[in-house]
């Protein structure tokens, strides 16, 4: 089946999600302001020296400002390293923008099972963009057979944390093609579905 155009996982607005996912904790504080205040160029003088002694959310940092080009030329074979840096410490946003790359292509091979991969881990966290993702790779079968069930057990974990309304509409589409035996195997699984814990200061 040939994929169709999807808002979450073609036109991801990476800077704009990143800001809802900044901590608060004081030693990156100035490169947030900086950063909501669009000087990139201070940001990435904030977090740069963090990003290399191993601070997992400068290094998150580090790379959307190379994915977007904020405060450096865009580069996103840079912005792949330093989010794979992010994610081998369990950040989950680290490893759904990851997947992103791996899934479009940019700064890396497109690798469809990786970026399945990754978002699967970032999902397994709770992460809500990673559930929707997993919902539209299972309803299109992107890389993966169509699993109309799994499709909607990761889209009706997306509704029920209701950060992302239109989880309800994606959900509510693929019900429509599913039997009510499938529909009660995939309400099952989710509520099976026990999320991993993550850093307090990750979440949103």
């Amino acid at each position: 089946m040939k994929p169709s155009r999807h808002p979450i996982i073609l036109s991801f607005l990476l800077s704009l999600f990143f800001l809802s996912a900044l901590p608060a904790h004081a030693d990156f504080e100035s490169g947030v302001k900086a950063y909501q205040a669009g000087d990139y160029a201070q940001a990435l003088e904030e977090w740069r020296p963090l990003a290399a002694a191993g601070d997992k959310e400068a290094q998150l940092g580090l790379a959307v400002l190379y994915d977007k080009g904020q405060g450096l030329s865009q580069d996103f074979a840079q912005a792949a390293i330093w989010y794979e840096k992010a994610a081998q410490q369990g950040h989950p946003v680290a490893k759904h923008n990851l997947a992103l790359l791996y899934q479009t292509g940019r700064g890396t091979a497109v690798d469809l099972d990786k970026a399945r991969r990754l978002f699967q881990a970032a999902a397994a966290q709770g992460y809500d963009r990673s559930l929707v993702n997993l919902g539209f790779i299972y309803e299109q079968g992107l890389g993966v057979p169509i699993d109309l069930v799994q499709a909607h057990k990761w889209y009706d974990l997306a509704a029920v944390q209701g950060r992302f309304p239109q989880a309800r509409v994606y959900r509510q589409r693929v019900a429509a093609q599913m039997t009510e035996e499938q529909i009660k195997q995939a309400v099952d699984e989710a509520l099976e579905f026990q999320p991993q814990p993550w850093s307090v200061d990750a979440q949103q």
